[in-house]
């Protein structure tokens, strides 16, 4: 029986576990792809894979993309998202920009909290400069995650501000009925950002 026709019955079957290591891959990936689940019997095997810093970085991408465009409450990206902070940091650096593009349910809250946690500094770069590209709406982004946000988290959210410029944030500050963050803002914007502040008599 051919690669094709083996994937086929598999798929059909839920007998993943007879293929081969990358067909068995790229058969989970087409069945997450129209099904948006696995079979429980999966997880285990997903769960070394992710978690394997040997996992070869196109399946790894392959497979964590389409999970990550998976619908925000399908359990599937629940489990996968609780299982991210586990995996090793290279597979974290190649997921994190493809899972913050997606943005789906708990990728973002928990991409913040490695942000506020993570000794990597690469790590958190990465997540920053992934945000801060982003069609996510990065100030509300940061502004809503500033309530949780440890002292190192603090800095690197305001660091995503600083890298889009005051001149970004000025629409956004000025909608605000009051900013409960003043001192993160005065801290991050100095000058600039008393002097708007003054000016358009923004209330802290």
């Amino acid at each position: 029986m051919d690669d094709e026709a083996l994937a086929s019955e598999s798929f059909n079957t839920g007998g993943f576990a007879t293929l081969p290591g990358s067909l068995r891959i790229r058969t989970l990936e087409l069945y997450i792809f129209q099904t948006g689940e696995i079979p429980d019997s999966e997880i285990p095997f997903l769960t070394q894979f992710f978690k394997d810093p040997q996992s070869d970085d196109t399946s790894l991408v392959a497979l964590g993309g389409v999970i990550g465009l998976l619908d925000p409450d399908t359990p599937l990206l629940h489990w996968f998202m609780n299982l991210f902070p586990e995996c090793p940091v290279s597979t974290q650096l190649l997921l994190a920009p493809i899972l913050i593009a997606s943005g789906q349910g708990p990728i973002l809250p928990t991409m913040i909290s490695i942000l506020n946690h993570t000794i990597e500094s690469k790590l958190a770069l990465t997540i920053q400069h992934a945000i801060q590209y982003s069609d996510l709406g990065v100030f509300n982004v940061v502004f809503f995650a500033l309530h949780r946000a440890t002292p190192i988290g603090k800095q690197r959210l305001g660091a995503i501000l600083i890298a889009k410029g005051f001149e970004y944030c000025k629409p956004f500050l000025l909608a605000l009925p009051m900013n409960p963050y003043r001192d993160c803002f005065a801290t991050w914007f100095g000058e600039s950002f008393l002097a708007f502040e003054q000016k358009h008599h923004l209330i802290g």
